[in-house]
């Protein structure tokens, strides 16, 4: 998924990114793409992506 999350924006595909975050959005698949090397090498070259999914994350879906 970190992979996919990097490509999806820098190839500007919104669709694919959205569906990226919503999985995201699961605490159980999210521990397990944090617990992958590709989230940690992800944040360090995207920090924005980063911020960007923190953001989504933590505001209610009306909000974000």
């Amino acid at each position: 998924v970190s992979n996919i999350l990097a490509l999806a924006d820098q190839h500007r595909c919104d669709g694919l990114k959205k569906a990226c975050f919503n999985f995201l959005g699961s605490p159980a698949n999210l521990s397990a793409v944090v617990a992958g090397d590709g989230f940690k090498h992800l944040s360090k070259i995207c920090p924005s992506l980063m911020e960007e999914l923190v953001v989504k994350l933590a505001l209610p879906a009306t909000q974000a």
